[in-house]
């Protein structure tokens, strides 16, 4: 198994009309922080152990309209002891067949936290042109020194162009907004997402599917200094003709110096590098990546399966499942966090701890597990290596397994109740979003 120590933990909304919608994640040597979009609002939870526990939600700032479809969620960056948080909202909801839940007036705001995410700055608004950023498509990097780089799908000038943004005080202010890419057609890809990313030498990377000669493939361009950019390069040797717009946009990250990018063609996802030949590794669609030195982690969904590819290896990650992200943690492994839907109700999690119930699972090898409609005697098909699994999910109980120890934690009068062996179901829950913490 890929992951072989595995962390995992359930965030729940707690109303059924306002799941949460589009985890992203951001780490540093000190903190993993999670941001995510629930009705109108926007939310963050941070971790101080590596992903091992989180926070309360704490809510950013509530809009009027805060598009949350098709990788159209809030971003997060860490930049020093800073924390930032982007995302595209107006106050008047688009109509017609485009409308996607959009803002018709949709500008890109950005919010700041300089005491770990416990309050938050009013929203600054980092477009120039009013409602140019209404697509509600962008990306967020930064350097870990104080640079950020926000970019994003631009409509000021009728067809769909890609600028951008850079703060060097760790998002208190922002640079004019320049032209990262113009196609000569006359747009790019109308609805897919950008990337960006830093690599350890400074260099800023911005990746967007372009619309150039009747093809639909990925490009990526670089800056030194994110306020011009070289001439764009095509990624991949092959080409997608296509006149509409996939709707996704793929992933960007570095590894031993190199940009790594991880893009859909089809129905085929691939790795590649700038000026190489790509490489297939799955089928499916909304693919994230992230990368260390020895390490690249690929997420994606097919069908409404999750699965995990490190270096050459694929596994099913999820069962149901959509929209993954993923970043690698500074001491090793990686932290990536997923839709996921369920059946009816419950409460949420509080502090690090889930109401209704919580299940432990330990045992003395690897945990494979199916979280949905999974049963625990899946967990059967372990092979030795220490494990943990932590999570809270909707499990109807067998028999449990006898090589594993069970623990239910429920909320109840007198205080948690503990049990070996599996005695009861939890109640299913309605909507949540998983994280996990591969070590």
């Amino acid at each position: 198994m890929s992951w072989p120590h595995l962390r995992s933990c359930i965030f729940v909304s707690p109303s059924a009309d306002a799941p949460y919608r589009e985890p992203q994640i951001a780490s540093s040597s000190k903190l993993v922080a999670l941001t995510f979009g629930s009705a109108n609002s926007i939310y963050v939870q941070t971790s101080t152990n590596q992903g091992e526990s989180f926070s309360a939600p704490v809510k950013v700032s509530q809009m009027n309209v805060l598009p949350l479809s098709r990788h159209r969620g809030p971003h997060i960056a860490i930049s020093e002891s800073t924390l930032i948080v982007t995302a595209v909202a107006g106050n008047a909801e688009a109509t017609g067949s485009h409308a996607h839940g959009l803002a018709s007036d949709g500008d890109l705001y950005a919010w700041r936290s300089t005491d770990g995410g416990k309050s938050w700055s009013k929203g600054a608004r980092i477009n120039e042109v009013a409602a140019s950023a209404r697509e509600g498509l962008h990306a967020l990097a930064a350097d870990g020194g104080g640079n950020i780089f926000a970019v994003w799908l631009d409509l000021r000038d009728g067809g769909t162009e890609l600028y951008g943004s850079l703060s060097r005080d760790s998002g208190a202010t922002w640079s004019a907004n320049v032209p990262v890419y113009k196609s000569p057609d006359g747009h790019i890809c109308e609805c897919c997402h950008p990337s960006a990313a830093y690599s350890n030498d400074g260099t800023l990377d911005v990746m967007w599917r372009n619309c150039l000669g009747g093809s639909r493939d990925l490009y990526i361009a670089h800056s030194r200094d994110g306020r011009t950019f070289g001439q764009p390069e095509k990624l991949g040797l092959g080409t997608w003709k296509m006149d509409a717009c996939p709707m996704d946009g793929g992933g960007l990250t570095h590894s031993k110096g190199k940009a790594i990018t991880a893009w859909r063609r089809e129905a085929d996802l691939f790795l590649a590098e700038p000026g190489k030949a790509e490489t297939k590794i799955g089928r499916g669609r909304d693919i994230a990546v992230a990368a260390n030195m020895d390490k690249v982690y690929a997420l994606w969904i097919e069908d409404s399966q999750l699965k995990l590819w490190v270096n050459g290896k694929t596994e099913i990650l999820a069962e149901s499942a959509a929209f993954p992200s993923v970043k690698t943690l500074p001491g090793g492994g990686a932290v990536a966090a997923w839709e996921q839907d369920g059946e009816s109700q419950s409460s949420g999690c509080h502090e690090g701890r889930c109401s209704g119930y919580h299940l432990a699972a330990r045992e003395t090898g690897k945990l494979i597990f199916q979280h949905r409609k999974a049963r625990i005697s899946s967990l059967r098909r372990a092979s030795p290596c220490q494990a943990h699994l932590s999570v809270f999910l909707p499990i109807k109980a067998e028999s449990p397994p006898a090589a594993l120890v069970l623990e239910c934690k429920g909320h109840a009068a007198g205080g948690h109740v503990r049990k070996t062996g599996l005695a009861e179901s939890p109640r299913f829950v309605h909507d949540r979003k998983y994280l996990a913490v591969a070590r």
